[in-house]
């Protein structure tokens, strides 16, 4: 027996975005919050908090039964680490690999567990892996949670704010958040590039168009979540670049672009320690992502040296001896036919299927991560973690704040329209000013998004998030005058010019728009779509588009669009308004840091990670099926007896290779640049220290560069500059040209500040896959460096070249550089 001792929470109480843990409940704030659900949400959410409220409802006593009254409790900590690593029978090894929790032929998981569920080894004192959605924070899938978790921005917003060391504290927030709701495991990150711009889900996934700024953010995000106790999951591998028919394509991609641009945001995770991957529902190269040896044990673990364990996503196994792939753990684990045949991961199947050792060593590579694991409390008996534990903090959404407002991006300030000036008279137009959360119909249906949150598995549904009109409200308003059903008059403080807002409530109505235009100085016009798992969005348009284009075009003052996406979008009237404000979706902060940008409190430091194109013929749609070929969503979903998965399924040729997005784009005109957000103050670039001419030998295979980022004009406050660097490649390497090599983003620089920054190459950044080598081999030759703003705002440039004999495959092997002279890549100010 493997004997307890006090799990290390002590920095619960002294830790900045520390929550308390769950046993440590608040439950008289619990309770207040619960009051507060009920007196805004729905009938069902009401219901619901009031039976939390009472203790009434029997999924308080989750769990119980006549033969066991009291839950299992861990006996097992990571102190114990020391010790010999425990000896498993073959009925705990299979235990460790097959999911439970889950009534059979259903996609719901019984009382009192979580989304994914490995059940506790009680003969050895071990715990439970209780694993749980986590893309835009605690997946609020039962009524009771909404209160009680935090509604951040999401993961490519946090991505947009091109702020590592942020994305630490928010892996560190969002730790301690899993901790108290009874979560072990986080379903979390994702860092599939954005190769299809309508994708699904890829306000869901961190760098955007960048392997590099994707690679970055995962890391500081792993270090940060997992310094908690909780395990994170990298996902989804490989290739799920789209929602459209995602278990039926077969993404068909060469091995130079897999490792050029889709492998390295998981390397840098797997660097980073990251405990589980995930692999995908799509085919890869005609086999299934979770049953493909050449994907999970040849480039993962061979290539790519993961150690860690690889589960399924739900219902992504499709039939038997997947565990020979390299698959470790099925999720969720139940049956989805009634004849028993898909049972893969059963004791009985997996001896008849395994291959000799491979059950020892998937059982291996899941017990590590228990025993790494914070022990927390047992399904079923998770009521009280799960539907009580009051998991967010005033200083959690302080910090979600923050990342909605780094994560704006000013695309266009004519006339330095932006900040507002005190005293103006600001008609905030349109429907999305004041968006809608509609709980109940959320509550309803599983992937429904809204302009605060994604839709699909990874949804935090706000209780009460800011729109962009409260926003401006808390920040002006003494009081509220009601005129009548169409706008109504907020006015300022302490100035007394008005705001007056078309109702939210309405569909958007340009002569209403128009007429409160004619009565102020400037007007913010508003502007949002969704997107959401299962599904690919139809367009890039903003859902008021139309209404939008007219606005714009009758307008007779300044405009300021106010653009809410989960990606990229187009705008075909961004000529006609004077300034624009772009933001992926915010969560529960979303009005107050638009307001905070648009008032002056904060200056805009976002840059955008995707480009905003100019037409969709820029961009890679959704691969569809060849004409005459029927998908159907429900036929074929899984073949009896067990067969190969899906009945049909088609090719997506993956054929634009190495240039994708951004890279693809150099020669043509776009709306808005990746790397592109403007800033209230203006930035001066120069070399710090003459580049070299050459990468330099025996400097441990590094270049470094350094420049200096000096603020010119702007607020006395200060701002923030993303120093970016780009590389291009010798002719003929086969790259594209000026690829995101290296970023820094400075602390906040006064007017006459400077600050020298340090930006680092190393071989690997130098390097291109070699298929027929299998490694990474640096290119000779001259290469080209440019240091800018964006990725057409370029101030600098220098050239030096690379001996062929100066990086060792050795060398070329390793991570790119962490830019930057510090943690979070910011030397001291010079005055």
């Amino acid at each position: 027996m493997y004997m307890a001792r006090g799990v290390a929470f002590a920095c619960v109480a002294s830790c900045a975005f520390a929550a308390p843990v769950h046993r440590e409940l608040l439950l008289d704030s619990v309770l207040d919050s619960v009051g507060h659900v009920a007196g805004t949400a729905n009938s069902l959410v009401s219901a619901t908090a009031e039976s939390v409220a009472t203790g009434s409802s029997s999924w308080l006593q989750w769990g119980r039964t006549d033969e066991e009254s009291e839950p299992y409790v861990s006996t097992y900590t990571t102190d114990n680490s020391s010790q010999p690593k425990p000896e498993l029978l073959w009925s705990e090894k299979v235990m460790l690999m097959d999911g439970v929790g889950y009534h059979e032929h259903s996609h719901t998981a019984k009382d009192g567990y979580y989304i994914g569920n490995i059940p506790p080894i009680k003969r050895l004192g071990l715990p439970s892996l209780n694993l749980h959605d986590a893309s835009q924070g605690v997946r609020t899938h039962h009524a009771a949670m909404i209160a009680q978790v935090t509604s951040w921005p999401c993961a490519l917003a946090a991505g947009g704010t091109w702020d590592p060391a942020l994305v630490r504290r928010w892996g560190v927030a969002l730790g301690y958040e899993f901790l108290a709701k009874g979560v072990n495991v986080a379903l979390a990150p994702g860092v599939n590039v954005a190769r299809v711009a309508r994708g699904g889900r890829n306000a869901e996934y961190l760098g955007g168009e960048s392997a590099h700024l994707a690679s970055r953010m995962a890391a500081t995000y792993i270090e940060g979540m997992q310094s908690t106790g909780v395990r994170a999951t990298v996902k989804h591998f490989g290739f799920n670049n789209q929602e459209t028919n995602r278990n039926y394509y077969n993404a068909r991609v060469d091995e130079r672009t897999a490792f050029e641009v889709y492998y390295p945001p998981f390397e840098a995770a797997f660097k980073a320690g990251v405990a589980a991957v995930m692999c995908a529902y799509n085919l890869v190269n005609g086999t299934y992502a979770c049953g493909s040896k050449e994907l999970l044990t040849r480039d993962l673990r061979e290539r790519l040296g993961f150690d860690g364990f690889v589960m399924s996503d739900w219902w992504a196994v499709h039939g038997f001896g997947y565990q020979n792939a390299g698959l470790d753990m099925l999720l969720p684990g139940n049956r989805m036919l009634t004849d028993g045949s898909h049972d893969f991961f059963s004791p009985d199947n997996l001896a008849k299927t395994s291959e000799p050792g491979v059950v020892d060593t998937a059982a291996d590579r899941v017990l590590a991560e228990v025993l790494r694991a914070v022990p927390t409390c047992t399904p079923p008996y998770c009521g009280q973690e799960m539907l009580r534990a009051r998991a967010t903090s005033d200083e959690h959404v302080a910090l979600s704040r923050q990342i909605a407002t780094e994560s704006v991006a000013l695309l266009k300030n004519g006339g330095r329209l932006l900040p507002l000036q005190s005293g103006s008279r600001v008609a905030l137009v349109g429907s999305a000013c004041d968006a809608r959360n509609d709980i109940d119909a959320m509550l309803r249906q599983w992937n429904l998004a809204n302009y605060y949150t994604i839709g699909g598995s990874g949804r935090t549904i706000p209780l009460s998030p800011a729109s962009v009109a409260a926003g401006l409200r808390a920040a002006w308003e003494k009081r509220v005058e009601y005129a009548g059903e169409g706008p109504f008059h907020l006015p300022l403080d302490p100035a007394p010019p008005a705001v007056e807002v078309v109702n939210g409530d309405h569909d958007d109505n340009v002569d209403l728009a128009v007429a409160a235009m004619e009565r102020a100085d400037v007007a913010i016009v508003c502007g949002a779509t969704t997107a959401a798992e299962s599904e690919d969005r139809p367009s890039l348009l903003l859902d008021q588009s139309g209404f939008i284009g007219e606005v714009l075009a009758r307008a007779t003052i300044p405009t300021v669009l106010v653009a809410m996406t989960p990606g990229a979008v187009l705008l075909p009237f961004a000529a006609n308004a004077t300034a624009i404000v772009h933001t992926f979706l915010a969560g529960q902060e979303t009005g107050h840091a638009i307001a905070d940008v648009l008032l002056g409190r904060e200056n805009p430091s976002g840059k955008l990670p995707v480009t905003i194109p100019l037409s969709e013929e820029q961009t890679v749609l959704p691969c569809q099926p060849v004409e005459g070929v029927h998908i159907s969503s429900v036929a074929g979903l899984w073949t009896q007896g067990g067969g190969g998965g899906y009945g049909v399924h088609y090719d997506c040729d993956y054929t634009e290779s190495l240039h994708v997005g951004y890279l693809g784009l150099h020669d043509e005109p776009v709306g808005f640049p990746f790397g592109h957000g403007l800033s209230y103050t203006s930035f001066g670039y120069e070399w710090a220290e003459e580049p070299p001419a050459a990468f330099p030998p025996g400097a441990g295979g590094r270049l470094e560069l350094a420049v200096r980022i000096s603020a010119e004009e702007g607020p006395a406050s200060g701002g923030r500059e993303v120093v970016q660097l780009y590389l291009s490649f010798p002719e003929g390497s086969g790259e594209p040209r000026r690829q995101l090599k290296g970023f820094v983003k400075t602390e906040s620089l006064a007017p006459g500040e400077g600050v020298a920054v340090a930006l680092q190459l190393t071989c690997r950044d130098l390097s291109i896959w070699s298929v027929e080598e299998t490694a990474w081999v640096a290119v000779p030759g001259a290469f080209l460096v440019e240091v800018g703003s964006s990725s057409r705002d370029l101030r600098l440039e220098a050239t030096f070249t690379l001996a062929a004999t100066v990086c060792s495959s050795s060398d070329s092997t390793g991570p790119t550089a962490p830019t930057g002279t510090t943690e979070g890549g910011v030397a001291d100010p010079e005055e």
